[in-house]
């Protein structure tokens, strides 16, 4: 009988460690090297898809100390200033977890649309940022706009996959 519990447990855990590891592998696999000549400067923000996601649709099992050891992970990552992505990625959970009632419509277009007002003010903030935290900078404004372009463009995919995981895993 003890065993039925700690196996209950574990497949719990392992069931609610879902969102973190689908971030954290986004996290890498943008992190990943391509032969795309300049690409590595215009690479979608996978965090903030993930991070919007999950506080969207898991709140529950995303917190906000996933969501800042993640940004604090992709920092250390990258190289950038340390809590630049945790606070750009607090700031998100926030505004998702503050203003549940008004994302409460379940179509796609108006989740996507809410995902591209939220993204661009997170892509601003963080670039701001680091252009105030770092001596160098991030990246010019014109690829900022191609990097918010391609996150928008990637999140349905994404949000497509997810979705089948929660489904699988949650439903």
């Amino acid at each position: 009988m003890e065993s039925d519990q700690i196996l209950d447990k574990l497949i719990f855990w392992l069931r609610s460690s879902i969102p973190f590891v689908t971030v954290l592998i986004l996290l890498l696999f943008g992190l990943a090297p391509t032969k795309i000549p300049g690409f590595s400067y215009v690479v979608p923000i996978y965090s903030i898809i993930g991070v919007y996601y999950w506080s969207m649709y898991k709140p529950e099992l995303f917190s906000y100390g996933s969501g800042f050891s993640l940004g604090l992970f992709e920092d250390l990552l990258i190289g950038l200033p340390l809590g630049s992505s945790s606070l750009v990625i607090l700031f998100i959970q926030w505004v998702i977890f503050n203003q549940q009632k008004l994302f409460a419509d379940d179509s796609f277009v108006s989740d996507w649309i809410v995902f591209c007002f939220i993204s661009s003010v997170a892509l601003i903030v963080k670039w701001i940022l680091i252009f105030i935290l770092s001596e160098i900078s991030f990246t010019s404004f014109v690829d900022l706009v191609f990097v918010y372009l391609l996150t928008i463009f990637i999140y349905p995919l994404i949000a497509l996959v997810f979705t089948k995981v929660r489904n699988w895993m949650f439903v």
